[in-house]
């Protein structure tokens, strides 16, 4: 058990400013504390109240953790901070009168060894993922929530434009109250490989949906928690999320990802790829489940398929070789066989989510389109600019403006992978574009 690992990330989105802040503070030999503070009150200081906030329970935690701490005295540590912020808000607006009404969420992960509680006030949230599921452990303080559990009802598209963001606790100065979990324990006990999603808001598009499935795909089938964090973050700002967007990711011990194999496209010079291996080969699976007597079929059918295609390429007139066909122009293959032309062998046919668009360049303010896998089991697509991180999309398209890192005049390859909801990540070939 290798303890804890973290990782944090943060944006704007669409927003001129983030009032978001973010922690992941080890404390003392075994104690850690993560924290996501969405700051409330725009021009009037929300970006104030979210740091002021997390400065208190970064000097707090480090001052009572260099003490002795037990797992049943975190609860108290935690009700402590919490006022104790509350506390720091008051003080900062009386003594800067202009930044009365600011204010603050918080939600945390305070734990001790393997034991840990967890604190929320107002609308960021904090999920446990346990075998590849994603639960939340936070109940949301906002007038929809109350709403929701008064009524039984899920809001109309009304109430949830006008009151969606109406948090009814926050940390404002007014001593409203935590919830602390769990309710009628101590604390929780970590499982090894255990992970955690806490995040702000802005995360959340539709906060009567359940979200948690996609999260909890991009948390189990990515490599590493960074990628996971920029995927989700991409996920939201594509869904159309309008807010500053948090995210920090923890996992505890030996946290097991399902990321399938996959082979990236081969560079051969041309700034466009034949072909890619798909992943582990769907005819394994398959023979596995068959009769002796299907296999035989399929083996002689296959036998015929070869003998048919070998007669046609010694037959083919000269100038008609297979090699005079743009790797743009082949059609997705429908078997995993291999394609043997002029001696060369070629690998198996895939996807080409670019072939027919004839691309080069592009203005860096369009939206790269792309052929979507054909499939109906797409959860979502990565993009990869050359070394710039992957970014997440619901659809065969991105808005070049989301994507910072772009430069004018610079050769990128862009990969795109599609992700299938079974966690199968499929790569297609990619192309070289150069943006202005």
């Amino acid at each position: 058990m290798s303890g804890w690992d973290a990782y944090s990330h943060s944006v704007a989105g669409r927003r001129d400013s983030n009032e978001d802040e973010i922690l992941s503070l080890p404390l003392g030999e075994d104690g850690y504390f993560h924290g996501v503070a969405d700051g409330m009150g725009g021009f009037k200081g929300g970006d104030v109240a979210s740091a002021i906030v997390l400065k208190y329970a970064k000097e707090y935690l480090t001052d009572r953790f260099a003490r002795p701490v037990r797992p049943d005295q975190l609860k108290k540590i935690l009700r402590e901070l919490y006022a104790g912020a509350d506390a720091a808000v008051r003080k900062e607006q009386k003594y800067s009168p202009h930044l009365a009404g600011m204010g603050t969420t918080l939600a945390c992960i305070l734990a001790k060894g393997d034991k840990y509680v967890v604190g929320n006030i107002g609308d960021s949230r904090v999920y446990r993922s346990s075998g590849g599921d994603l639960i939340q452990l936070t109940e949301d303080h906002t007038y929809v929530q109350d709403m929701m559990r008064k009524t039984g009802i899920k809001p109309d598209a009304g109430v949830l434009k006008h009151y969606g963001h109406v948090v009814t606790r926050s940390i404002e100065g007014s001593k409203d109250v935590p919830d602390l979990f769990p309710r009628d324990d101590q604390w929780f006990t970590l499982g090894d490989g255990e992970g955690f999603l806490l995040c702000s808001d802005g995360l959340i598009i539709d906060k009567t949906a359940d979200p948690e499935s996609v999260f909890a795909g991009l948390l189990m089938g990515t490599a590493t928690l960074k990628e996971a964090a920029e995927g989700m973050v991409s996920y939201a700002l594509n869904a159309g999320s309008s807010d500053n967007i948090s995210v920090v990711l923890a996992t505890w011990g030996n946290f097991q990802r399902r990321v399938p194999q996959v082979t990236e496209p081969e560079d051969e010079g041309s700034g466009v790829v034949d072909a890619v291996e798909p992943g582990l080969p769907l005819w394994r699976k398959l023979f596995a489940s068959l009769s002796p007597t299907v296999i035989s079929i399929v083996v002689l059918t296959l036998l015929a398929l070869v003998l048919a295609f070998a007669l046609r390429s010694f037959g083919q007139p000269e100038g008609e070789s297979d090699d005079a066909i743009s790797a743009n122009d082949l059609p997705i293959a429908q078997s995993e066989s291999s394609l043997t032309t002029g001696g060369v062998k070629r690998s198996p046919l895939v996807w080409q989510p670019f072939a027919g668009h004839g691309l080069a360049s592009a203005q860096l303010s369009d939206e790269l389109s792309w052929s979507p896998y054909p499939s109906d089991n797409i959860m979502c697509y990565e993009v990869r600019f050359g070394g710039i991180g992957p970014r997440t999309f619901l659809d065969a398209r991105c808005p070049l403006n989301t994507i910072e890192a772009l430069q004018p005049k610079v050769p990128y390859r862009v990969t795109v992978v599609a992700i299938l909801r079974d966690g199968r990540r499929i790569a297609g070939a990619s192309r070289i574009l150069i943006f202005r």
